[in-house]
């Protein structure tokens, strides 16, 4: 059984992923996640790193929504794109991904959506384990993001 590991895709996937997943016939595609682009986003949360201001409050509303639109559509298209490959891929947060369930999120509002999560619902063959483990043939592979 072949096993093909990537994360850190950050709003790119490589040629070279793609040509290795067809050449190499991998079975399975294990990503640990990091599927969006945070260039822009990060670079405005390191300038302002000690404001106690939210990214809202810094950039006002309608430049974060432009911004964060921009981000999640960058791990869109990613997810899309890898999707297309037709082999199953299993993957779960990365540790630049927003989730409710990340720790730095915990003590926060529990109903934040969890975007990534919600986007591989229909994709066919992404299969998300966060905190979570699969068998596959006679490896147990746990699944633990963030």
């Amino acid at each position: 059984m072949k096993f093909l590991l990537c994360g850190c895709f950050h709003g790119r996937i490589p040629n070279k992923l793609i040509s290795i997943a067809k050449k190499e016939k991998v079975d399975y595609i294990l990503s640990t996640g990091d599927f969006n682009n945070a260039d822009k986003l990060r670079k405005i949360i390191f300038k302002n790193w000690k404001s106690k201001k939210s990214l809202e409050e810094i950039l006002g509303k309608k430049k974060f929504n432009r911004l964060f639109k921009e981000y999640i559509s960058s791990g869109k298209k990613v997810l899309k794109k890898i999707n297309s490959l037709n082999l199953p891929i299993i993957t779960c947060y990365g540790n630049n991904d927003e989730s409710s369930k990340s720790p730095q999120h915990r003590d926060k509002k529990k109903n934040k959506k969890d975007y990534i999560e919600t986007l591989v619902k229909n994709l066919k063959n992404i299969e998300f384990l966060d905190f979570r483990y699969k068998k596959i043939g006679d490896y147990f592979i746990y699944f633990m993001g963030g």
